[in-house]
């Protein structure tokens, strides 16, 4: 019995030594305060993640596209005409009203109508150009003063890597806007797909998810500055019918839509440069050529199958995917000098760059 009553004593002690000390540690709760982990241990916290800011700084600039187009089917004893409306979005690209977007959402439209966020209002648009290759086009819209998407500086380095993060904006399903999370999953994507995707588009590929209505929005940074233009997602054939791959997202890389909008605003078609030949990556440095096209200038110029390709205009080689952006940006009628190794031995090759539209339209 007395050592119970001795036990509540010191336990009663312990309690109001232990209560004195709180209240001289924490002096919110002299007033009755709740007591919360964040009151005892303020520094301790960590700080909320946000990117509100990099979206009100990018966001506004993001526009919904719906364009309209004529299906006109022929029945038995008639023709039935019927109206189909596509759903995309677009980037404003200046405050005068020249936007980005895909070629698919808007081919062979009859209208195309434009939906600036923060006006409310519609525009009608008109079709500058387009580029098959990239899957782009470029609209104007009658408007001036509109909010512009945050972009790098003329000659800027772009410093997109594998593991960037990085958010979608658009208007999947005609929800509205919308953004979407992910990291840059690879980049110089050229092949992306079993269906036969241009080589010259050279994606970025990522995790951050697209929906029907995405296509042609923008892809921005964590600071909300234009990564790409959004396009489409990876498919496989199954069954002979095309199938949507989960979590692999393609979108065309900033400098490549802005050459295609520069290219197609100023001389009204994207100005490509066109060499005629294929490689691979050596396992060590350079390119190994697998194919060269006959009558094509890297022919006429004599490179040959099995060559090594070490440079291009003097910039060294490391991939594939270096050579066709060096070529393609090269001006048609410029001598590029090659150096190739061939049987042990360094020489330099000139090759006179060919214009890589005229290819397309001979076949």
């Amino acid at each position: 019995m007395k050592s119970s009553l001795l036990f509540i004593i010191k336990s009663t002690l312990l309690g109001i030594v232990v209560s004195v000390i709180l209240l001289a540690l924490i002096p919110q709760l002299r007033n009755g305060n709740q007591l919360q982990v964040r009151n005892i241990f303020p520094g301790d916290m960590p700080q909320k993640v946000s990117f509100a800011e990099a979206i009100n700084r990018s966001a506004p600039a993001v526009v919904n596209i719906y364009s309209q187009k004529t299906i006109r089917r022929s029945a038995m004893f008639r023709n039935n005409e019927v109206e189909r409306t596509s759903l995309g979005s677009g980037v404003i690209m200046s405050e005068n009203g020249y936007i980005l977007t895909c070629l698919h959402v808007i081919a062979g439209a009859d209208t195309i109508e434009v939906i600036v966020a923060e006006q409310s209002k519609v525009h009608e648009a008109q079709v500058i150009g387009f580029d098959p290759l990239t899957d782009l086009a470029v609209l104007k819209i009658n408007a001036n003063n509109l909010p512009v998407i945050p972009q790098l500086e003329e000659g800027e380095e772009n410093k997109t890597q594998v593991g960037d993060l990085v958010l979608a904006i658009g208007n999947p399903y005609n929800l509205g806007q919308t953004i979407t999370q992910g990291i840059i999953s690879a980049t110089g994507r050229s092949e992306v797909s079993q269906l036969g995707i241009a080589t010259h588009r050279n994606f970025i590929q990522m995790d951050a998810t697209l929906n029907e209505g995405n296509s042609g929005g923008a892809l921005v940074d964590s600071n909300g500055y234009l990564v790409g233009i959004n396009n489409a997602n990876y498919k496989i054939l199954e069954g002979g019918q095309p199938k949507d791959v989960p979590g692999v997202f393609f979108a065309v890389p900033y400098q490549m839509a802005k050459k295609v909008m520069r290219d197609i605003i100023s001389k009204g078609r994207v100005i490509r440069g066109y060499a005629g030949l294929q490689g691979v990556d050596h396992e060590l440095a350079g390119v190994i050529i697998t194919a060269v096209e006959n009558r094509s200038p890297a022919s006429r110029a004599g490179i040959q199958v099995s060559d090594v390709l070490m440079s291009v205009g003097g910039t060294e080689i490391n991939s594939a995917v270096e050579v066709q952006s060096i070529v393609s940006n090269t001006l048609p009628g410029t001598t590029l000098d090659f150096e190739i190794k061939r049987k042990g031995e360094t020489i330099v090759v000139p090759v006179v760059v060919g214009d890589f539209d005229r290819v397309l339209r001979n076949g």
